[in-house]
């Protein structure tokens, strides 16, 4: 690759870097996650902290993953409990959202999901990638264009038309002159052992 490419995709490079960082400090940045025991998040419950609740099996680890809010939390702070993979802890969960009337939301196995995952996960920086790629692809073309501008668009001539010395009239000494060059430049070696330069 050329430096001049090097030069103009250096710009799209630093503008796809820019926007992943951008996309991972914001999904990461001021986001707080409070890891608290199943029993802390029993108490919350009893005594009406709770805001929200999502719950979501984790067959690999036989836990329910617990996520939500407390009341009282900013806007980018939650919690985060596991507790026991049994029916004790739905039926727990369900009676409390009866008498508290807190969000709650039940999902998948997120294991099982694994299209969601992709979606949430790989996406973007496929996404982020595949732009990244077009743009590239855009500029080296764009500069294949550009180095067919100096190209001579002169067509080769046949050989009925072909000018000799023999053609030309007068001027015998820079003729032989010219001969001279021209065998030179066929064969340098007969011309490099008599000592020429």
């Amino acid at each position: 690759m050329s430096k001049k490419t090097k030069k103009n995709i250096s710009p799209y490079l630093a503008l796809a870097f820019i926007l992943i960082s951008i996309y991972l400090l914001t999904s990461v940045i001021g986001t707080k996650v409070n890891s608290i025991s199943y029993s802390t998040f029993k108490k919350n419950i009893i005594s009406n902290k709770v805001e929200s609740v999502e719950i979501a099996p984790n067959s690999k680890g036989s836990v329910y993953e617990i996520t939500g809010r407390l009341k009282g939390y900013s806007s980018k702070e939650s919690y985060y409990a596991t507790a026991p993979l049994s029916d004790e802890t739905i039926n727990f969960v369900n009676e409390y959202q009866t008498k508290n009337n807190y969000k709650l939301k039940i999902s998948a196995d997120p294991s099982s999901g694994l299209f969601i995952t992709f979606l949430t996960g790989v996406f973007p920086y496929l996404l982020l990638g595949g732009l990244l790629l077009f743009f590239l692809n855009k500029q080296l073309s764009s500069n294949n264009k550009s180095m067919d501008f100096g190209k001579s668009r002169a067509k080769l001539q046949s050989d009925k038309d072909k000018v000799t010395f023999d053609n030309v009239a007068g001027l015998v000494e820079e003729k032989e002159e010219l001969q001279e060059l021209i065998d030179f430049l066929k064969d340098p070696k007969k011309f490099t052992k008599m000592g020429a330069r």
